[in-house]
């Protein structure tokens, strides 16, 4: 199913993949910054990106992101924040803190409307691939792969864990959804250890 897809967005314009927009169980929504004018082939990948997330998560509420494109030095391919929410109507665990795309899907409604979900930067300066094959030449990164992995940790494919810091926000009492997923290997949740303990620690590092 999905490697079929991939083919339709490859041979179609987004308008005209009715296979694709068939799967679709979300829909994500990208404002463009004017840097992103002078390079279509990013846009187009950047969307590419998109679209696959579009199949593979569930959301009645459109995901925003606010992307912008330019030098980020040498040792930064991309950036992303993520708003974030608390108190989520309907939520499996009300004591979480849930990105906001995640928490509006929950909720079933938009938490914090006329805000994006995720704010992302791609370094302009990076020699990126942007065809929509997942082929670079050796000395190019795939756009498309970056785009992905960036939506996913927007859309709440990241913990609050540090092995400094323990795990969570404000001394351990605000974990985030991901970090109910953390575990030794034993199977014990790393939530369950002491906030800032050396077990804890330990096991982060």
């Amino acid at each position: 199913r999905f490697l079929k897809s991939l083919e339709d967005l490859k041979s179609r314009t987004r308008a005209s993949r009715p296979f694709q927009n068939s799967l679709a169980t979300s829909e994500i929504v990208i404002n463009f910054s004017s840097n992103f004018d002078n390079n279509l082939e990013a846009r187009n990948a950047f969307r590419f990106a998109a679209d696959m997330w579009e199949m593979e998560i569930i959301s009645s509420v459109p995901i925003i992101i606010d992307a912008d494109f330019r030098d980020l030095g040498s040792n930064v391919i991309a950036q992303n924040g993520s708003n974030v929410v608390s108190n989520v109507p309907n939520a499996p665990d009300p004591t979480l803190v849930y990105v906001s795309s995640l928490g509006n899907s929950i909720a079933g409604e938009d938490l914090l409307p006329g805000q994006p979900d995720l704010i992302q930067t791609y370094n302009s300066s990076f020699n990126f691939y942007y065809g929509l094959d997942a082929n670079p030449p050796p000395n190019q990164t795939d756009f498309v792969t970056i785009a992905f992995h960036e939506i996913g940790h927007g859309i709440g494919i990241t913990g609050s864990s540090n092995g400094g810091e323990g795990v969570g926000r404000s001394s351990g009492a605000f974990p985030n959804a991901w970090d109910t997923f953390v575990e030794l290997a034993d199977g014990t949740p790393i939530l369950d250890l002491p906030f800032g303990s050396a077990p804890q620690t330990e096991a982060l590092i």
